[in-house]
């Protein structure tokens, strides 16, 4: 092999190895990882979750706050609107599905959410519906320019549409498909990583 011949191998392998590089880089920056833990206290049940997502923290706000569009692209939702109560208030109402099968049903709720936008928090109280009772929380947290961590928690009575043994796994079924499809949203809008990117889940 002549000189000629092996600078161009060289060059071939070291563009190569770049390529592997950027791909294993491009990988990682893609990632998505969702927690939901859950458990009871009493008649109510707690749901806390953690997104993270390669999206910058206004799209991932953006996505999250887009109650007038959520039944596009959360599975579960039914139906969803938003009435604006004001400046950074909104009374949300929707008809979601939760449970399995036959075993499901539709919920009616109407809550009220505080949005905090400078500190990309937000904070939610029930006002009528299905549900005896809920309330919840939402915060963002960036962790990189283009990366965020999502984290929700939710407590809820359930009431007693739904048999005591069932509504702890049904709910917390209902969180991680909601927040896959959150994620899958925030990728759609994102543009920077493929659709097909697989979800980390840690489940309990």
């Amino acid at each position: 092999m002549n000189r000629l011949s092996r600078c161009v191998c060289i060059a071939l392998a070291c563009f190569g190895l770049h390529n592997a590089s950027q791909a294993q880089v491009s990988e990682s920056n893609c990632r998505i990882s969702l927690e939901v833990l859950s458990r009871r206290q009493g008649e109510r049940i707690e749901l806390n979750v953690r997104l993270e997502v390669p999206s910058p923290i206004q799209l991932v706000w953006d996505v999250m706050t887009d109650y007038g569009s959520a039944e596009r692209f959360i599975r579960n939702v039914r139906h969803s609107e938003a009435i604006p109560l004001g400046s950074d208030k909104l009374l949300v109402n929707q008809v979601g599905w939760l449970g399995w099968g036959i075993l499901g049903a539709s919920i009616h709720t109407s809550y009220e959410i505080e949005l905090h936008p400078a500190l990309h928090q937000l904070t939610g109280k029930f006002v009528s519906g299905d549900l005896t009772s809920m309330e919840m929380t939402a915060n963002l947290l960036a962790s990189g320019a283009h990366r965020t961590t999502l984290f929700y928690g939710l407590k809820v009575d359930p009431g007693s549409w739904i048999p005591y043994f069932l509504a702890e796994s049904a709910l917390r079924q209902q969180a991680r498909d909601s927040f896959e499809d959150l994620a899958q949203e925030m990728q759609r809008r994102t543009q920077t990583c493929p659709m097909t990117q697989k979800i980390d889940e840690n489940q309990p």
